[in-house]
């Protein structure tokens, strides 16, 4: 149970570390243009 707990909280971190990522991109992107 700790385990799954411990992947899933994981999986929720990469998400949200590839949303912001992908979000900051974007917003460089349009400050350059």
């Amino acid at each position: 149970m700790n385990e799954t707990s411990s992947s899933s909280r994981y999986t929720g971190l990469r998400i949200t570390l590839v949303t912001v990522h992908q979000f900051n991109k974007e917003s460089i992107l349009s400050h350059v243009i």
